[in-house]
């Protein structure tokens, strides 16, 4: 049974979050903090200054949900899934010209994928560069030989648009995951 989320913003802040068959997950992006986050019905107490992570409490039944990561338990060497190998291959960072109404939001997106292909920080400086791609440069071959970390929305991203049918999780009754974050501000890493 795939894994399902909705999450809704509402004008007042407020994030309201419908699972099912999800663990955990984390509220990103731009903006201020909720005042509230209720998930699957049940208001969860939210500290400030806290990352926006939930997972389910195990110990309970039905299952709480509380803020938090997973647990580090569930995560082992050798169990670490695909993000592991995604990280370790070639990957090209690919961003999306679909929609743009102006060169400036079109940089922006170009900045953003950039931004997450420098791997560097100031402690750390990296001798690595990393490809970064419009929707429209991606070649056959890249797609074939690298692994690509795309940005956007199905109605912002060509590709995502394009892969949006395969991908194994969905958002809602009808939507795809990558169809429920109408903007730049959310985004999800899905690796497969």
């Amino acid at each position: 049974m795939p894994a399902q989320i909705d999450a809704r913003r509402a004008a007042n802040g407020d994030v309201q979050v419908t699972t099912r068959n999800v663990e955990g997950f984390t509220i990103a992006g731009q903006g201020s903090e909720p005042a509230q986050v209720t998930v699957d019905g049940a208001a969860v107490r939210v500290k400030r200054g806290a990352a926006l992570s939930f997972n389910k409490s195990p110990n309970k039944s039905p299952s709480e949900w509380r803020q938090g990561l997973v647990p580090a338990t569930a995560k082992r060497p050798g169990a670490e899934g695909p993000i592991a190998r995604a990280a370790s291959e070639r990957h090209i960072y690919v961003y999306g010209t679909l929609g743009a109404q102006t060169a400036e939001e079109l940089e922006d997106r170009r900045r953003q994928a950039q931004a997450a292909a420098n791997w560097s920080t100031i402690r750390s400086h990296l001798l690595l560069s990393l490809p970064v791609k419009a929707d429209r440069e991606v070649t056959a071959d890249d797609i074939d030989s690298a692994d690509l970390v795309l940005f956007g929305t199905a109605e912002s991203n060509a590709l995502v648009a394009r892969f949006a049918g395969k991908l194994p999780l969905n958002c809602g009754r009808t939507r795809r995951i990558t169809d429920c974050f109408s903007s730049l501000r959310w985004g999800s890493i899905i690796c497969w």
